[in-house]
């Protein structure tokens, strides 16, 4: 029997998803006598409950959707953003093999969406498929979430099990050469 709280979950009836911080709370101590915690985890724990680092989303019938990972959400604008729901978008055109959306530093918007994509077999990188893609998105996307940049890489890093290694990509982001910025309209 696990109880289970949301924070900061802002204005239910607004057209633009509201984000919220998920914690849970199990009976008793979750975290037993003797249990090594990092420092991470201590900071984790706020008046007893697990601070998940979950972002999600309530719908108006009270509905919860896991959204992102709170430390992959992109604050762009003053948008709390989640990758998958652009990430979900960009997979669908017919040259993505595989694709990961990050938030990079910018002195503007705080962050910008860029999307990472590897490309399927026979396709190349240009200006030209970058404009594509994001044009793609346009009919799932609103406009402050597409991307500002897309980056082509040979391949997008992953764990063994499979998951983005976003860290990876923001780390390296700097050094990537294969960059356009999308002209849409």
């Amino acid at each position: 029997n696990v109880k289970a709280i949301f924070i900061d979950h802002g204005n239910l009836t607004s057209a633009i998803p509201t984000f919220m911080k998920a914690a849970n709370k199990a009976p008793g101590s979750l975290f037993a006598a003797g249990f090594d915690m990092s420092a991470a985890t201590v900071q984790g724990i706020k008046d007893g409950y697990n601070m998940m680092g979950d972002a999600v989303m309530m719908d108006k019938d009270g509905y919860i959707f896991f959204q992102a990972r709170e430390d992959d959400m992109i604050k762009s604008s003053g948008f709390s953003l989640a990758p998958t729901e652009i990430e979900d978008a960009i997979i669908r055109h017919a040259a993505v093999r595989d694709d990961a959306v990050v938030g990079i530093p910018d002195e503007i918007m705080g962050q910008k969406v860029v999307a990472m994509v590897e490309l399927e077999g026979g396709h190349t990188a240009s200006q030209e498929l970058a404009n594509e893609i994001i044009k793609s998105t346009m009919d799932v996307l609103a406009t402050y979430k597409l991307p500002r940049e897309v980056v082509f890489l040979p391949s997008i890093p992953r764990t063994p099990t499979g998951k983005i290694i976003k860290k990876d990509l923001r780390k390296h982001y700097p050094e990537y050469t294969s960059k356009f910025t999308p002209k849409v309209k």
